[in-house]
């Protein structure tokens, strides 16, 4: 078993590395921020002053991440986008999941939700702003939100189904809502791309410690994996085709060579690498997805568009063929999926209005399986089956509503942000695979792109 002393240390260094891009950017961005801690000696010493705080609660063994968390509070009160940025980040690199239950990071979710909220309010009065910005993607989220409660407290365990409904949305909201008031320019937008790319690339990191920990990580059907949260590989390959595009473009592809290479083309490597190590199908498939719109945009001929289609099927297959994955497996994994989205379909059926509550396919699953292969907590292995199961007919046509307004926005947003593009088409490929209804990176990316239209329409303006 790894030692938690090792995952600590590279999430530490996560965490340092999210203060020091609030950093560097109050130090080159100090119209937007109206702070006094925008001058790079201030934010040092509350940066040292706040560590002082953090270490004295978690303790002197946790030390690189209490400094860590430390410069990135002192951010979070500069703006709120490094407030979003912040939460984020460790709602992704998870460091309470690295120890044993009942530390004290465990207040980090709420805490940081608290603070993001807080620093809205900051800035709301720094800039005398009165009026609050709500808007259709907020209705849309917030309907949604309303018929899943009403969808949970009809169901037959109410108070566990309402539970995890609201543990899963109330950070949702929270994104939500202070993107949507706060993430107001193009640097805002590419502070939360960074932090969103660094926080991923900790996860891989983390993974692949982890996974060779126990095993050789070439060895044939190891799969690259995580802790806690991220303890499937096919969740683990979803991030990683989400981030990179927003490493290839921002990192490999603009700036001198030094950076591009620190900042470009390792973290490509690693989150390539990574990817490859999950072996999921899945994961391959949304990262060359992704890759078809930035192509057709930039005008390429079919010819090329023809060859990376077909590099990507080849690539699909020969890193099956390399890691060995066993063709029963191949076989029963697709076999199960297609299990999964007729117990979905079965649920909606039977209750086509409101559904049968978030968190209750696994519950009902066995009741309406008729594959005995698999047996027990099961999952629909697709946001879409899973919204439309849980959440009934009307649950679905309100998270499509809100998708179709996201991706509108990407669409409009583009020439600005191809990245985030190709982020959003390679996540929403993914997660069709994947039950990330009511993940938080789900709505995140939804908020970026819509902020990201807001943006683009103001700089098209100018």
């Amino acid at each position: 078993m790894l030692s938690p002393w090792i995952l600590t240390q590279v999430l530490g260094c996560g965490e340092c590395a999210l203060a020091l891009i609030f950093l560097r950017s109050c130090a080159t961005n100090k119209i937007n921020i109206r702070s006094v801690l925008h001058s790079p000696t201030l934010f040092l010493v509350a940066w040292l002053a706040a560590s002082a705080i953090a270490l004295a609660a978690f303790g002197p063994e946790h030390a690189l991440l209490a400094v860590g968390l430390g410069g990135g509070i002192v951010g979070a009160l500069c703006h709120p986008a490094f407030a979003i940025s912040l939460l984020m980040g460790n709602l992704l690199m998870r460091p309470w999941e690295a120890l044993p239950s009942g530390n004290a990071f465990e207040i980090l979710p709420r805490g940081l939700a608290v603070l993001c909220m807080i620093s809205l309010i900051l800035e709301h009065i720094r800039l005398a702003r009165v009026r609050i910005n709500l808007g259709l993607p907020l209705l849309l989220f917030g309907a949604l939100a309303l018929w899943l409660y009403l969808s949970a407290i009809f169901s037959f365990r109410p108070s566990e189904s309402a539970l995890y409904l609201l543990t899963a949305f109330i950070p949702a909201a929270v994104v939500l809502f202070v993107m949507r008031n706060a993430v107001l320019d193009s640097w805002c937008i590419r502070i939360c791309e960074a932090s969103f790319a660094l926080s991923v690339l900790v996860v891989a990191v983390c993974a692949l410690f982890y996974t060779a920990d126990s095993n050789s990580l070439m060895s044939a059907g190891v799969r690259l994996e995580g802790f806690g949260q991220w303890g499937n590989s096919n969740d683990l390959a979803a991030l990683f085709a989400t981030a990179l595009p927003i490493v290839a473009l921002r990192g490999a592809l603009s700036g001198p060579p030094i950076r591009r290479c620190i900042f470009g083309f390792m973290p490509v490597c690693i989150l390539g690498l990574s990817l490859l190590l999950t072996q999921s199908r899945g994961g391959l498939m949304a990262l060359f997805g992704s890759l078809l719109p930035y192509l057709y945009d930039r005008r390429r001929k079919p010819a090329v568009i023809g060859a990376v289609v077909a590099g990507a099927i080849s690539v699909t297959l020969l890193s099956t063929v390399i890691f060995s994955r066993d063709s029963r497996e191949l076989e029963g994994s697709k076999n199960s999926r297609l299990n999964y989205v007729v117990v979905g379909l079965k649920m909606l059926i039977t209750s086509p209005l409101i559904g049968v509550g978030p968190g209750n396919y696994p519950v009902l699953y066995d009741n309406y399986s008729t594959d005995f292969s698999e047996y027990g907590l099961r999952t629909a292995h697709s946001c879409w089956v899973l919204i439309l199961a849980e959440g009934g007919i009307p649950g679905f046509l309100l998270f499509v509503a809100l998708f179709a307004l996201a991706l509108r926005s990407v669409l409009k947003a583009r020439a600005e942000y191809p990245e985030l593009l190709m982020s959003f088409i390679a996540y929403f490929i993914a997660v069709s695979f994947l039950s990330q209804s009511y993940s938080l990176a789900t709505y995140f990316l939804f908020a970026l792109g819509l902020a990201a239209s807001q943006t683009g329409a103001k700089n098209a303006l100018r």
